[in-house]
């Protein structure tokens, strides 16, 4: 199940003086509603996936201002908490994103910089299992420039990395010209 952020919905559709106030309340409410599903469905069936795009968008520069004073340590404190809130047993994982709206990103990411360096933040302070994280691939990005931030990735080696290679505009055939699959190696 993937799930948003609190961050997500309060970035988009709530005024900057009022985030403050509203982002922990939205939060609350965000984790009751996971603890009433982690009630129903069984552990062993069910993954969670946090849907990380605001977050990006915010250390991209792209959503501007923000109520956040210190970026980069206070969104990886946030998924840090969320991802505390998944029970240990089950699957967790982080879907870095750079949107898709109208199958286009908000902005093509120069490289997996980025992501690698948000998601060793995270994996670095997470105390439990982190089963996957997510990262894009624009389409026309198969070359070694954009993965060698990868090279970086400090996640344990049982953490799965999936690239997003698979696009709307040429699907599986499109994903299956590019090479960088044979230079992205599991950890």
């Amino acid at each position: 199940m993937s799930l948003p952020t609190p961050l997500a919905p309060v970035t988009t559709f709530v005024a900057l003086r009022d985030r403050p106030e509203v982002e922990p309340a939205y939060e609350r409410r965000l984790l009751e509603e996971l603890e009433e599903i982690l009630a129903e469905i069984p552990h062993a069936q069910l993954a969670i996936q946090w849907d990380v795009a605001a977050e990006i968008a915010i250390l991209e520069g792209t959503i501007a201002p923000t109520h956040l004073q210190s970026p980069w340590q206070e969104i990886a404190e946030r998924l840090v908490q969320l991802g505390k809130a998944v029970p240990p047993a089950m699957e967790l994982g982080y879907h870095f994103c750079y949107g898709d709206r109208g199958h286009q990103h908000f902005k093509q990411p120069a490289d997996t910089g980025l992501v690698v360096q948000l998601a060793n933040q995270v994996a670095g302070h997470l105390v439990r299992p982190l089963n996957w994280i997510h990262l894009p691939v624009p389409l026309t990005r198969g070359d070694d420039g954009y993965f060698a931030p990868l090279e970086n990735l400090q996640a344990r080696p049982d953490t799965e990395v999936y690239v997003g290679l698979v696009h709307h505009h040429d699907g599986i055939s499109g994903a299956q010209q590019l090479r960088c699959c044979d230079r992205v190696r599991p950890w």
